[in-house]
């Protein structure tokens, strides 16, 4: 698995100039987890694999991103990513305390 763990500048390629503006790539994206033409995860080998991610990007000594939409997290929303939100957010923070 290969994690891109630290931030880039912008160079377009049309122009091969390196911008000011910074990118930050996304680690995770909630909705490629569970889609069945993506990776097609259950609640528990989705978590599994974000804490592999997050664990990566911490041994790199890099910068996680992860992107959960709101409509992932509403109340209706017939799918896991609101529970897994949560257990990632308690994974980070006991990570961070840990040191």
């Amino acid at each position: 698995m290969q994690v891109i763990a630290w931030n880039l500048r912008a160079c377009p390629f049309s122009t091969g100039v390196v911008r000011s503006i910074e990118e930050h790539p996304l680690t995770v994206m909630d909705c490629t987890l569970d889609r069945p033409d993506s990776m097609n995860l259950d609640e528990e080998a989705a978590f599994g694999h974000v804490k592999t991610l997050i664990d990566a990007t911490r041994r790199h000594q890099g910068e996680f991103v992860g992107l959960w939409h709101n409509t992932q997290l509403a109340a209706n929303a017939r799918n896991y990513h609101k529970r897994l939100y949560r257990r990632v957010l308690d994974y980070l923070g006991n990570v961070l305390e840990c040191g």
